[in-house]
């Protein structure tokens, strides 16, 4: 019954709130704002999953007609969501390969033992990445090795740890923060990039985001770090911390040919994005969203060392976000 609650909520919020809003809006907005609450809602509680509350305005849209329904499925391979497949294609295969986690570690192999220099580390290493790859996946791949260090100096009960505080905050703000250091690094950006394309009728380059933005992404940086170096830890250092990272990192062997290829491509992709400019002219089609996606298509067609293509449909349908 409680499921049953959960999801009779998000229609009755819609009725009530085009109800209230009857009279300050034209029906039509009362209803697409209604639409949002429910979505809000759901999204919040997910007595469904995320997917389908996706579909929620197309359903609506079928009943009230609000606008032509064409309009509103056109949204959903938007110019935004073929980026985000692309993205999603090339770095899947990082994590197959486990390349994520090289990467990751080798970042955390220049580690000192002061927990100030800990934070700073973690911090730079989550925000950098963050600037290119998912938060989320950022975190997801920090947070396992985080604990595993921990743990290896002592730290048994990570949940109860002072000293585990301060390191596993640095990566949840950096994962997040450094989302808006480049247009790839959150779907917000995307959305707020397809509105300025909107306003000023011009394609919007990425590297005027970067050059906007880096500054400000500077300064976030340096006030969350003091505020992280201010939260008081029970010790100063951390011994051993270097040697484990680097022990780590030797287990890895040599980069191995799909690694490679991961990363190569996933360079490629990115500096394609960012020196458009240069090929603007001639090929006017070719914009960040559908360069992500023909590299990111060349994953089913290259090998790894094994001779197993990089990325099988059925793994990237179950896990591209």
């Amino acid at each position: 019954m409680a499921k049953v609650w959960k999801i009779l909520i998000g229609p009755a919020s819609f009725f009530l709130s085009a109800f209230l809003l009857w009279g300050t809006f034209t029906p039509a907005a009362s209803f697409a704002i209604a639409t949002a609450v429910w979505m809000a809602l759901w999204w919040i509680i997910r007595p469904v999953s995320i997917y389908v509350t996706a579909f929620v305005p197309i359903v609506v849209n079928a009943f009230f007609n609000l606008i032509p329904n064409s309009h509103v499925i056109s949204q959903y391979f938007s110019e935004i969501a073929v980026l985000l497949l692309g993205s999603d294609l090339i770095c899947l295969t990082w994590t197959t390969t486990g390349l994520d986690k090289r990467v990751s570690v080798k970042a955390l192999c220049f580690i000192g033992t002061s927990m100030k220099n800990q934070i700073f580390v973690w911090f730079l290493a989550s925000t950098v990445l963050s600037i290119f790859l998912p938060n989320v996946v950022v975190a997801a791949i920090f947070c396992p090795i985080a604990v595993a260090m921990l743990r290896s100096v002592g730290e048994d009960d990570v949940t109860e740890s002072r000293m585990a505080l301060p390191i596993l905050l640095a990566i949840g703000w950096g994962s997040g923060i450094g989302g808006f250091g480049s247009p790839i690094g959150s779907s917000a950006n995307l959305v707020a990039v397809s509105y300025i394309e909107k306003l000023t009728g011009h394609e919007f380059m990425y590297y005027d985001w970067v050059i906007r933005f880096l500054p400000l992404l500077a300064i976030v940086f340096l006030l969350n770090l003091i505020f992280l170096w201010l939260i008081p830890a029970p010790a100063k250092d951390l011994p051993g911390t270097r040697a484990y990272f680097r022990e780590m990192y030797s287990k890895f062997g040599t980069m191995r040919r799909g690694e490679k290829i991961g990363l190569y491509l996933f360079i490629l992709a990115t500096a394609l994005a960012f020196i458009r400019p240069l090929f603007a002219s001639f090929l006017p089609a070719m914009k960040p969203a559908y360069v992500f996606l023909v590299i990111g298509m060349l994953m089913f067609f290259l090998h790894d060392e094994n001779g197993k293509t990089m990325l099988d449909w059925q793994y990237a349908e179950s896990h591209a976000m």
